[in-house]
């Protein structure tokens, strides 16, 4: 029962009275969407084909290469900017709600349940909740797109559309490798960072947090370090690339364990902090 108080709380004050932050997602959906069907026009007219809602997504999570400074390269990097926004969005959902809940009435729940193990799961199940939320609403919005612009839901398999767009050793991986790249690693990755989040949260306050999450988005579009987590919401770090020949591609099952083992260490590691952590303030004031 006090876990179900702990998260009814949560749901309420973390979810439901900001329902608003939510509405980010769906409009960067449907730029992804139009600026997507702007650039592939002349290839739909020539080969007859539409993209579907699941094209749309694996355009959005597709990414790119790190960037490898070279005298003969001179092209100016630029980061994925919708595919960066969408994670600062997820961001942006979770504010500083872990903070104001430990000073606040969140804290005096602590206190007065004597449990701080509840409050931490309900923490968690809050900012996965969060993740499952802005997923349907991503693939609901893209779904809604592709329905509305081509009139149908269905998963194409455009195999002109696909070769033309991403080159043929992504067009040539099953429907299944790709749907796995679209749909399951972005979302473990928006959990394992979520929770990296909220124990830093813990440490150095939201602010602190939220600056280096955000260099932490940017630094994965331009480095290859395996170690930074939203480098496996990268879809086309899992692809050998011939212009990049220093870069050795990302393996799915490597990431998947990656996540999962950084999720819950951060799941322990922030009881450990929140179990340490002084909760009783004095505020002493001086007339």
């Amino acid at each position: 029962m006090r876990l179900l108080k702990f998260l009814r709380y949560d749901v309420e004050e973390g979810i439901i009275k900001y329902w608003y932050k939510y509405l980010i997602v769906i409009l960067l959906v449907i730029v992804a969407c139009i600026s997507s069907d702007a650039k592939y026009e002349c290839v739909e007219e020539l080969f007859g084909e539409k993209n579907s809602f699941f094209e749309y997504g694996f355009d959005f999570f597709l990414g790119k290469l790190p960037y490898h400074f070279s005298n003969s390269n001179i092209t100016i990097f630029e980061p994925p900017y919708i595919w960066v926004s969408f994670y600062i969005a997820l961001l942006l959902c979770m504010g500083n709600f872990i903070e104001e809940s430990i000073n606040n009435y969140g804290g005096m729940l602590i206190l007065k349940s004597k449990s701080r193990a509840y409050w931490w799961i309900s923490k968690c199940i809050w900012v996965s909740l969060i993740n499952v939320v802005n997923w349907m609403l991503f693939w609901i919005s893209n779904i809604s797109f592709a329905w509305i612009r081509n009139g149908q839901i269905s998963i194409n398999n455009d195999v002109f559309i696909t070769s033309t767009k991403y080159g043929a050793v992504i067009s040539q991986s099953s429907n299944i490798y790709r749907m796995f790249l679209t749909v399951s690693m972005p979302l473990l990755v928006g959990i394992a960072c979520s929770l990296l989040n909220m124990v830093m949260s813990l440490v150095i306050g939201s602010f602190g947090s939220m600056m280096i999450m955000i260099a932490l988005v940017i630094f994965s579009t331009y480095y290859a370090t395996r170690i930074n987590p939203y480098e496996y919401a990268l879809i086309i770090r899992y692809f050998e690339q011939d212009k990049a020949q220093a870069f050795t591609p990302l393996h799915p099952l490597n990431g998947v364990f990656y996540l999962i083992c950084l999720s819950v260490f951060m799941m322990i590691l922030g009881y450990v902090i929140i179990r340490k952590k002084n909760l009783i303030i004095r505020k002493y004031e001086y007339f």
